[in-house]
């Protein structure tokens, strides 16, 4: 479910990019030219580098994770702060604050390599991300099964059924698919 828009050509003076959802770039090097990417209430500029930036319209936050090189990240308030690899920025949505943290990087690129992480996720964070990757809507019979915490790795590139069998082995929730439609119980 994610949005690319760029030119047909870079101009002369910069290289823009606006991004919805999540996307990953290497970035090559021309300092006259520097590199933006534009995703909602930020902007991300590097001169050459790997980077991650995951911001989805329906998430509260927008992350920043640096691979490799160095990136500034600036917000439309004028927060700014630049960011080393190994270390993630968190814009909050709603009260425009920036935040930095050190991160294990592969985990939050995992989706590269077609793999779910689910690190101490609520069942409401996993099937948002479900949501997005098999374009499906999901359905609680109880709102008390979205807090629910789960931890593992599960492939991406696998049926929907069997992701959900994966989950359902914890013996803590239970899942029907209809269509496009899944439901959660216990």
């Amino acid at each position: 479910d994610s949005k690319l828009k760029y030119p047909v050509t870079f101009g002369s003076d910069k290289r823009e990019v606006e991004l919805e959802g999540e996307g990953y770039f290497e970035v090559t090097r021309d300092e006259t030219r520097p590199f933006r990417v534009v995703v909602e209430k930020q902007t991300v500029e590097v001169l050459g580098t790997e980077f991650n930036v995951s911001g989805y319209m329906d998430e509260a936050a927008i992350y920043t994770t640096l691979v490799t090189g160095k990136v500034k990240v600036e917000t439309d308030s004028g927060e700014n702060m630049v960011l080393a690899p190994g270390e993630q920025s968190m814009l909050d949505c709603r009260d425009g604050h920036l935040d930095k943290r050190e991160v294990d990087v592969e985990k939050v690129i995992a989706w590269k390599k077609g793999m779910f992480i689910l690190e101490e996720q609520t069942l409401e964070e996993i099937m948002q991300k479900f949501t997005r990757w098999y374009d499906m809507e999901v359905v609680y019979w109880n709102e008390d099964l979205k807090d629910i915490v789960f931890k593992g790795v599960v492939p991406r590139y696998t049926e929907l059924r069997e992701v959900l069998n994966i989950l359902e082995k914890t013996n803590e929730v239970k899942f029907d698919i209809e269509e496009r439609m899944v439901i959660v119980f216990k």
